[in-house]
């Protein structure tokens, strides 16, 4: 079976943080393309990061601390609210299934997803040849786990505009960082 064969439609419920005083919604752009710290995508491709739930979402913003910031300043983060939101997508790369992974012929996943230059050459591949509008990405955090995943969608290759995409966005709830291991959650 090749890569192709195996891009499906995709719905689904998904989360996302913002900061608790951000003048911005959970679908601002803007700063989709900025930063150089992505794990899926390279600086200038723009992309927008889903968890599948609270721990998914909670535990990669507090490992982002632990990897690409002084661990100190994590609880000098302010409060973080937290979207669900609800999505479909036409064309979307599960990398959480043995048989895509297997199609790629990619060898030690997902561990070898922490290497960013291979996370980013696999989203690459799957973005610019294959033409997906998302892939589905194994949790770092809980690599063993693939039902804790993220979604990544690749707003650049969308079809339509971003808004006719979600069926649903609501509030729910919120956290804070304590330091980069304890958590705040005062979410549901």
């Amino acid at each position: 079976m090749s890569p192709e064969d195996l891009v499906r439609p995709w719905r689904g419920e998904v989360l996302r943080h913002i900061p608790g005083s951000s003048p911005f919604g959970p679908l601002e752009t803007r700063f989709a393309a900025r930063s150089r710290e992505n794990r899926w995508t390279r600086q200038g491709e723009p992309a927008l990061s889903f968890a599948s739930d609270r721990t998914v979402l909670i535990g990669e913003f507090a490992r982002h601390f632990e990897r690409d910031r002084a661990p100190e300043l994590a609880g000098l983060v302010q409060t973080r609210r937290i979207f669900e939101l609800e999505l479909e997508l036409a064309r979307v790369f599960d990398l959480t299934d043995p048989s895509a992974i297997g199609a790629l012929g990619i060898a030690n996943a997902p561990v070898c997803f922490q290497d960013r230059s291979v996370a980013r050459a696999t989203a690459g591949f799957l973005r610019d040849v294959i033409g997906v509008d998302a892939i589905l990405a194994p949790s770092t955090v809980f690599l063993d786990r693939p039902q804790h995943r993220n979604l990544i969608l690749f707003l650049d290759r969308l079809d339509r505009p971003l808004h006719e995409l979600i069926h649903r966005i609501t509030p729910a709830g919120s956290f804070q960082l304590i330091s980069s291991q304890p958590l705040l959650d005062t979410g549901r």
